[in-house]
């Protein structure tokens, strides 16, 4: 079980978690990040030195302000989170020597929005495999 340890600002009701969490999959350690744990670096950087090769995070960031309606307004909420997943994810990913799974809620709920994506990145801080779009969809990869 992992408690995410960095919590958005309307979280606040919520406790944050304490520990990094620590995984192992036929002889592969693996390190997790949820959410706002993505706004700093502490799980990727315990992940890696605690000897795991890759980090799974799992977000689902919400779009606030006006309700996507059409392609636009959706592609405008998905460029806005692919060049910030890019921008934060590519450096660890380089800087740690780790792949770093990404996966996003996508679509709509009764009162917010997400982007979607999903993506690999290698520990050369390159992307080598992604979904195209905020759609929702399946990112199978072999590392």
């Amino acid at each position: 079980m992992y408690r995410k340890r960095h919590l958005a600002d309307n979280e606040k009701a919520f406790t944050a978690g304490s520990d990094s969490y620590l995984g192992k999959v036929g002889g592969t350690t693996f390190g997790t990040a949820v959410c706002a744990d993505y706004e700093v670096s502490d799980e990727f950087v315990a992940a890696s030195e605690s000897g795991a090769s890759i980090v799974f995070h799992s977000s689902a960031p919400g779009l606030y302000g006006e309700r996507r309606t059409d392609n636009a307004s959706w592609l405008a909420g998905f460029d806005w989170w692919r060049s910030s997943t890019i921008e934060k994810h590519s450096q660890r990913a380089k800087n740690l020597g780790i792949y770093i799974a990404m996966s996003t809620g996508a679509g709509a709920t009764a009162d917010e929005d997400f982007p979607g994506w999903s993506a690999l990145f290698n520990p050369d801080g390159e992307i080598v495999a992604e979904l195209p779009d905020w759609q929702a969809g399946n990112l199978i990869v072999e590392i």
